[in-house]
């Protein structure tokens, strides 16, 4: 395994790609879920494959909400979306989340055992 030299080369023009035999995978969950599964931490069945996926997709929402207010064009659009996503956006995330971890026992949003989904969230932690 092994990364693309040149963007060019590569399925979507960016990165990451995973060079696997003689094909290529693109973009970064796909990568991360193709992984996982290969090394057995996707989820013990089709069910926890579907409930981390859920969580990774809602973080991943979450995230596109950071990035809009790091990317906005100006300090007025930027303290705009900043107040939004600190008063309304991120209280409902945690909200959600946490009322989903009790349905579901208070120790794992999918299965009880490691899974990718683990990876996800500590990264998604470190980059607040």
């Amino acid at each position: 395994m092994q990364v693309s030299p040149r963007l060019t080369d590569t399925p979507f023009g960016s990165l990451p790609v995973l060079n696997y035999g003689d094909d290529e995978v693109a973009q970064s969950m796909t990568i991360a879920r193709f992984l996982a599964k290969k090394a057995k931490l996707a989820g013990k069945d089709d069910l926890e494959q579907a409930q981390a996926d859920m969580i990774v997709d809602y973080i991943s929402d979450l995230t596109t909400d950071v990035i809009k207010v790091i990317m906005a064009k100006t300090p007025e659009e930027k303290n705009q979306l900043g107040e939004t996503f600190f008063k309304t956006t991120l209280p409902n995330f945690l909200k959600t989340s946490e009322a989903l971890l009790k349905k579901r026992g208070g120790k794992h949003f999918a299965g009880s055992d490691v899974s990718f989904l683990l990876t996800n969230k500590f990264l998604f932690t470190r980059q607040l």
